[in-house]
């Protein structure tokens, strides 16, 4: 028998459980290659933990999230973005990371509180 949830989730505590883990590991990993930062540091910016950058980057874990997030249509060229962003000092906010993860996938950001609620029924 399926259990009952006493609160709903809302569609962004959804998609950011989902994928924001997957995409700031993403980023990390962008910086790294990419633009040259040490791994602490870039872990350090997007808020993962170093130890997991550092399995990704030599292939000993690929997480859940990352292999859903890299079958996305255009996410490279996000992931990208995001990275030139940081490395220019700009801060990236979680909230536009889902929404273009959103957008990528053809999904509208629910904005107010009737589309919240619209999109949670």
């Amino acid at each position: 028998m399926k259990k009952d949830i006493a609160i709903k989730p809302t569609p962004c505590e959804l998609y950011g459980y989902r994928y924001l883990r997957g995409i700031r590991l993403l980023i990390a990993a962008e910086l790294v290659k990419k633009h040259g930062l040490p791994q602490l540091k870039a872990a350090r910016l997007v808020g993962i933990p170093q130890p997991l950058l550092n399995a990704y980057l030599h292939g000993k874990r690929r997480p859940l999230s990352v292999r859903e997030i890299e079958k996305i249509n255009d996410i490279k060229e996000l992931i990208r973005i995001a990275a030139k962003e940081i490395i220019s000092g700009v801060t990236v906010s979680a909230c536009s990371l889902c929404k273009a993860i959103l957008a990528l996938k053809g999904i509208k950001c629910p904005e107010t509180a009737k589309e919240i609620a619209n999109a949670c029924s």
